[in-house]
């Protein structure tokens, strides 16, 4: 309807947000698995650093869009 109008979608087409979604669900099963380890482990601080990491890396990722 809104195309119908003259006027652009508000989100990008569905194929230029496949790489981000990718990239973003890369990071975020790597960065789940890293902290549940640390976490385990017991090294609370590396927990800590490796989840700051993983939110800093989507954020990064979800800017680009």
């Amino acid at each position: 309807m809104v195309q119908a109008q003259g006027e652009s979608y508000a989100l990008p087409p569905f194929d230029e947000l496949i790489p981000l979604f990718q990239g973003g669900g890369l990071v975020l099963c790597l960065g789940a698995i890293t902290t549940l380890l640390f976490a385990m482990r017991r090294n609370y601080g590396m927990a800590l650093g490796s989840f700051t990491i993983m939110a800093s890396l989507l954020l990064d990722i979800i800017g680009q869009m």
